[in-house]
């Protein structure tokens, strides 16, 4: 029997919204975006063509080679002020990335969130901060799996996507998942400053 277990990085593709489509409608704006202090913080992540190669490479495989645990990452990342730069250059605007004091901006997103005026929950804001990155040599090695996708590509294909939606369907369907677009609350009031 076949039993592997993949441990994917957050994956991006369409349909995958969360804090990216605050991202994608604040650079089709044409409004500069945030980051909690230098943005100098190095998050891999994955896109979903990738995840779905792995899950088909992980189930085809022999039992003793894929029993086994993965990790499933982009290979190729770089920092998330240079991520999300990459999108507010697509959009073409002239948009930057903004670096925003850590300390008070995480003050005042925890009391937005306790008040549920910011999607931006505490786990998020923890991650927007530290580095998270794994090795993906073992699936590499084991399996043969190597992404197609880095970063930024991933992160671009799916803002093409988003933007190739029909623009009434993403506040229509706005929530706190990452499938669908976040309610900005106070945050939406917030673009003003950038």
């Amino acid at each position: 029997m076949v039993l592997p277990v993949l441990r994917p990085k957050t994956f991006v593709g369409p349909g995958r919204m969360g804090l990216f489509s605050m991202l994608f409608e604040w650079a089709e704006e044409g409004r500069n975006f945030p980051v909690l202090g230098r943005g100098d913080v190095r998050i891999q992540m994955l896109a979903i063509d990738d995840l779905v190669d792995a899950v088909v490479l992980a189930a085809t495989r022999p039992a003793a080679v894929a029993n086994d645990t993965f990790n499933v990452a982009a290979r190729e990342f770089g920092t998330l002020r240079e991520d999300f730069q990459a999108v507010l250059d697509e959009a073409g605007h002239g948009g930057r990335i903004v670096s925003v004091p850590a300390g008070p901006a995480l003050a005042a997103l925890r009391l937005l969130e306790k008040a549920r005026l910011s999607p931006v929950y505490g786990r998020l804001l923890h991650k927007l901060r530290a580095d998270s990155y794994v090795s993906t040599d073992r699936i590499r090695d084991a399996l043969g799996f190597v992404p197609r996708s880095s970063n930024r590509d991933a992160i671009l294909a799916t803002y093409r996507w988003w933007r190739a939606q029909p623009r009434g369907t993403q506040a229509a369907r706005s929530g706190r998942t990452s499938r669908d677009p976040w309610r900005q609350g106070a945050l939406g009031l917030a673009k003003v400053l950038f």
